[in-house]
């Protein structure tokens, strides 16, 4: 972890180097899920920021993390979709208002 850079200070980096107006945030992580998909090198992270494993133990916290993300956007999922089929049955809100 030692060598651990946020994604602000990494997407200032690509936009320098490759004299960029605007790199945003969004498209790092398009990058970096490409990466990762493609196997083409351990990229990891945390809250913190990104960095290359250096062990097969960083590997598989980061696995783990994405796991969990996968989970909780799982039920996420089931939430919204009870919530369509209550839609389907209730009646419509008033004016898109909560209250």
């Amino acid at each position: 972890q030692a060598n651990k850079i946020s994604s602000p200070d990494l997407c200032t980096i690509v936009k320098r180097k490759y004299t960029m107006d605007t790199f945003p945030d969004s498209r790092l992580r398009k990058c970096i899920n490409y990466i990762r998909r493609n196997g083409l090198c351990p990229i990891v992270s945390d809250n913190r920021g990104y960095w290359l494993a250096e062990s097969e133990a960083e590997v598989q916290k980061c696995i783990q993390s994405l796991q969990d993300r996968i989970d909780s956007m799982s039920v996420a999922k089931q939430g919204m979709e009870d919530m369509l089929l209550s839609f389907r049955k209730a009646p419509k809100v008033k004016d898109g208002r909560l209250f």
